[in-house]
């Protein structure tokens, strides 16, 4: 049950409850005063239609709705959600306070968004305000909330970014000066001819390599998840056939079948490297290679995702492969690039 303006009825407030058949029902309010809609509320409920509809206990505070989602949150979504959710609520209550449910407004959360941009990145305040309205829509589901505040607020417009990708000179120069570093060197390749996010090559092990039908499989584990929460088999090519073999190679056996729980990509201890170490040995090298500071690991992914359609694979084998839940994320790499350009030049020429 709860309350929301329906601009057709010069901004009145209508009550959207369910009825006893399950559906959908509406009823006027008469007024387009906030308070006096929540009076409204508060008394059809207690005095009306009490038969059927669903008793309703909103909450007083928002840290007593915050204890609630929380405890939802661990027990439905992963490790890095969750802390999306933390951080989101912990700011939330730092910018406003611990307000009443029924007094926090559509002014409290672009309030709330204009200090957030002071703070963090456009990107990242838009992720706190789709959060602040799952977070209320949670509230609203299981009758904890009344109404939700950040519905209607506006996102901030984000610039699309430029998916930097590396030309076969760049690869060729950051090799040369990654060098006898076999670790980051095969990092790097399995990257490149992978397409796969740092984490997800940090997380494989042996087990994960099947050599006979040439296949990799990137899945979830007690201690790993995807980003999708899906798994995925991603074919052998090639170069890194020979990437892998020469791995096996250094190891002086056999590990595929000896040692299947062992990582790839591991210390003295078969402890994982952290994806902070990776990422700020990689950056290292490409400052040695004189190469832009825009580049970072990710590119390599994008570089493959690019060199995938440049070579006319089907979009949606390029998705699979990329592990996007998302097709338009996808679609987001057919842009046209300059060479592109260039050679229509040529062609009118």
């Amino acid at each position: 049950m709860f309350i929301s303006k329906n601009k057709k009825t010069y901004g009145n407030y209508y009550l959207y409850y369910t009825g006893e058949n399950g559906l959908r029902k509406s009823v006027s309010t008469k007024t387009s005063n906030r308070k006096h809609a929540l009076e409204f509320l508060i008394n059809f409920k207690n005095n009306q239609q009490k038969s059927f509809i669903p008793s309703v206990k909103p909450l007083n505070k928002f840290s007593e709705l915050e204890e609630k989602v929380i405890q939802y949150v661990r027990s439905n979504f992963r490790k890095g959600t969750q802390n999306i959710y933390s951080i989101t609520i912990k700011n939330f209550k730092k910018i406003l306070g611990d307000k009443k449910l029924n007094e926090i407004t559509s002014h409290d959360i672009e309030f709330y968004k204009s200090c957030r941009l002071k703070e963090v990145s456009p990107t990242t305040c838009n992720i706190n305000l789709t959060t602040l309205k799952s977070i209320f829509n949670l509230g609203i589901k299981f009758g904890w909330a009344l109404y939700n505040p950040a519905k209607g607020i506006t996102k901030l417009r984000i610039p699309q970014k430029e998916k930097l990708c590396f030309s076969d000179e760049e690869i060729s120069i950051l090799s040369r000066v990654i060098g006898k570093n076999r670790l980051m060197q095969n990092i790097v390749l399995f990257g490149l001819y992978t397409g796969c996010r740092m984490n997800e090559i940090l997380n494989l092990q042996w087990k994960d390599i099947d050599l006979t039908e040439r296949i990799i499989h990137i899945r979830n584990k007690d201690d790993f998840n995807t980003k999708t929460g899906k798994s995925r088999m991603i074919p052998i090519c090639e170069k890194l056939n020979s990437v892998i073999n020469g791995m096996i190679s250094d190891n002086g056996k056999i590990i595929t079948f000896h040692e299947p729980e062992s990582y790839l990509f591991h210390k003295n201890d078969n402890q994982r490297y952290s994806k902070n170490s990776i990422s700020h040995y990689f950056k290292n090298y490409l400052r040695k290679a004189g190469l832009s500071e825009k580049f970072h690991f990710h590119c390599l992914r994008h570089t493959f995702i690019t060199n995938c359609i440049k070579r006319n694979i089907n979009i949606n084998y390029v998705q699979n492969l990329a592990g996007h839940s998302d097709l338009k994320t996808t679609l987001g790499y057919t842009h046209i690039g300059i060479e592109d350009l260039k050679r229509a030049i040529l062609a009118i020429d």
